[in-house]
């Protein structure tokens, strides 16, 4: 015999081990049934919002066509246009290096203030191209 039971057993202790051997049987049983069937994948409560973030599988050397970045919107309006006398010198998701219409160059990241243009919303890279975007409009490559 594996294991010996003692000789007097607590009925609290009877009980704490018919629960634990119930909830481990109603696991399984609850796994087998959501596994179950030919075609049938598992059923995951609400994994119908995680959608957002499911992208295909990119093969090498092929560039996606759809940008699959999550974006939200904001209660401000951008406006659509494109800065003149602005330029891109260096760009990362952190930060940008921009040249601005005078001549000097200016390190920004989200939420840094830019004279002239208020406080950098995002920076982000579409198409291999970077845009810093402000309320007062876009800078792009």
């Amino acid at each position: 015999m594996f294991f010996k039971l003692p000789k007097s057993l607590d009925i609290t202790e009877t009980g704490l081990r018919l629960t634990g051997v119930s909830l481990a049987a109603a696991s399984v049983v609850f796994a087998a049934q959501m596994t179950s069937g030919p075609a049938q994948s598992p059923q995951i409560s609400g994994i119908e919002h995680l959608a957002i973030y499911a992208r295909p599988a990119a093969r090498r050397g092929q560039i996606p066509q759809i940008d699959y970045t999550p974006i939200g919107s904001t209660t401000s309006a951008f406006p659509d246009g494109v800065l003149r006398g602005y330029r891109i010198i260096q760009a990362d998701p952190t930060g940008a290096l921009i040249r601005l219409p005078e001549g000097r160059l200016r390190r920004v990241a989200p939420g840094a203030p830019v004279e002239g243009l208020g406080t950098v919303a995002s920076i982000y890279q579409r198409g291999g191209k970077w845009t810093v975007v402000t309320p007062r409009g876009l800078i792009r490559d």
